[in-house]
């Protein structure tokens, strides 16, 4: 009985703490004046799947405190047109992808992949540790750069939604963490790496060629839309592909591209984006080019071709590096 009586004025006296509960993380307590009120010292506090501390002002234990997950998992029926009798569609299939909230001209709205919900009939969200599927609607969509904007009407969907912000470009060996919905399971999946490399890369769902950030994070089916987080906590891209030949290949579309995305329109038309600007040219150039260049008279093995819309179609060889800058020029 006295080994008891110790041990609870102990506990009441702040010299030992109970263990805490499986999964719940605090960070190193704060050195508090002896004139802070009581229960406002070094209480463990939750954090979320990401780190960041939730700040309540109720009880930790309330289930309202928690805020609900900005990642969501996007369910899509779609039907395409069947290329070899274009009077018909194909069979309805079903997929899954993923997305996450953002906060786009004052409004709350859901990002993913345009191949996530390309061609969809029907489009429905869900939140994670929520059982219900709220429909969604496409706002904006670009194929370009395989992103889209979904908005979802009925307000039970946003109670307690924090929308992601984003970040600034990442450097190579940054650490990130891809957080979406992969194939294998219901529950939200978060696999890390670093960035590896960042380039211009091919867009598999639209053939062009634009700024992408690869990392050796995993991106699997179902990963499609779900954001790229750094350190902080802020995104740095959304995960959309991967290289199907090696292991932990995967790439992320940079927040430039998001933002040229969510700020581009067509005049008149605020739900059409009007792309990204290109040279309007295709040119080849020989692995000798750097040696040939000492060579003014000497053939560059440089061919351009014309190819924007409503021009007739040219095609240039350049003996020189000075006609070849001159054609460019044109």
């Amino acid at each position: 009985m006295l080994e008891v009586v110790l041990l609870a004025t102990a506990l009441h006296a702040g010299r030992l703490r109970p263990p805490l509960p499986r999964g719940v993380r605090c960070r190193a307590p704060l050195a508090v004046a002896e004139d802070t009120p009581a229960g406002l010292s070094d209480e463990p506090q939750t954090v979320d799947i990401y780190g960041r501390v939730l700040a309540c002002d109720t009880d930790p234990e309330d289930a309202d405190c928690v805020p609900s997950e900005p990642v969501v998992k996007v369910y899509s029926v779609h039907s395409s047109q069947n290329p070899m009798m274009p009077w018909s569609n194909k069979a309805q299939e079903e997929s899954t992808g993923s997305g996450f909230s953002i906060r786009h001209d004052g409004r709350l709205c859901v990002l993913t992949n345009a191949h996530v919900v390309a061609d969809a009939t029907y489009v429905e969200v869900r939140k994670a540790g929520d059982a219900r599927k709220y429909v969604a609607t496409r706002v904006k969509l670009s194929h370009e750069c395989d992103l889209a904007t979904l908005s979802v009407e009925d307000e039970r969907f946003w109670e307690g939604v924090e929308p992601l912000s984003f970040g600034s470009m990442p450097s190579l060996q940054d650490e990130v963490a891809v957080v979406g919905y992969p194939e294998g399971g219901e529950g939200v999946s978060i696999t890390q790496g670093v960035v590896s490399r960042i380039e211009i890369q091919r867009y598999v769902h639209s053939g062009t060629s634009l700024l992408a950030i690869q990392i050796d994070a995993a991106i699997n089916p179902g990963n499609s839309g779900g954001p790229a987080i750094d350190a902080s906590g802020d995104v740095i891209g959304v995960a959309f592909q991967n290289q199907q030949e090696s292991q932990n290949i995967g790439y992320v579309i940079p927040v430039p591209t998001i933002h040229h995305f969510l700020e581009d329109s067509k005049p008149g038309l605020p739900q059409e984006c009007a792309g990204f600007c290109s040279l309007g040219i295709f040119w080849q150039v020989s692995q000798s080019l750097p040696r040939l260049l000492t060579r003014p008279l000497a053939r560059l093995g440089l061919t351009a071709r014309s190819s924007s819309p409503g021009r007739r179609l040219r095609t240039h060889s350049f003996t020189s590096s000075s006609e070849w800058a001159s054609g460019l020029a044109c």
